[in-house]
């Protein structure tokens, strides 16, 4: 059977974690928040939330916290973890199943970079629900400039690529093969994406982004 999320195989158990940095990465994002947000009557929406474990650098938000996957068997592991939060089973490919203006913040983990040339309609759905000056926060392995051309204004990028390379290294450790983004077709649809001079910057590191919604 096909797996629903890429996420979801053993070796990423094996590993014990499923995004570089751990959970460094979401705690840097809520710190980086905090500075661009100062109120939160709206909901964070986690999207393609996985096993869910970062939803807890955003504690601000209470039970106004969503998680959206399309794998059942991660959901399960997130409502164990939250059970009083609230998760969705969902495509995000079908578009994004809330009214307009509804988040303040989304939160994106190791997931953009997966729906290559749709990117450009998740992005709309992520502007079209939240907020007027609602916050995208990006953590991934590729530079994500296709959200400026979507309503977006970068506010912050920080270049965390160590965190790959260690990632890399106990993947390589504890399954004794590269991990799942260092697949040549990968690498290759990723490039086909970028002009001939961007190439270089496709795949180049892993970045922590914040942006803003623009009007």
């Amino acid at each position: 059977m096909e797996k629903a999320n890429v996420y979801q195989d053993s070796d990423w158990e094996k590993v014990g974690y499923r995004h570089p940095g751990e959970d460094k990465g979401a705690k840097r994002l809520a710190e980086l928040e905090g500075i661009y947000r100062k109120s939160h009557n709206g909901y964070f929406l986690n999207l393609c939330c996985g096993d869910g474990r970062g939803m807890e650098w955003f504690s601000h938000y209470g039970k106004k916290r969503w998680g959206l996957d399309c794998s059942e068997i991660l959901l399960e592991q997130a409502k164990r973890h939250y059970p009083a939060l609230s998760w969705l089973c969902h495509d995000v490919r079908e578009g994004l199943p809330f009214q307009e203006h509804w988040a303040d913040t989304v939160l994106c983990e190791c997931s953009l970079s997966l729906f290559g040339e749709r990117k450009s309609e998740i992005y709309k759905e992520i502007r079209r629900i939240l907020k007027p000056e609602g916050l995208l926060l990006v953590a991934d392995i590729c530079r994500q400039e296709e959200a400026k051309k979507e309503g977006f204004m970068l506010l912050v990028r920080e270049n965390h690529t160590l965190w790959l390379k260690e990632f890399t290294a106990k993947w390589l450790w504890e399954t004794g093969k590269l991990p799942p983004f260092c697949k040549r077709e990968r690498v290759q649809e990723e490039l086909q994406e970028t002009q001939k001079e961007q190439k270089m910057q496709a795949v180049e590191g892993y970045f922590l982004e914040v942006y803003r919604r623009c009007e």
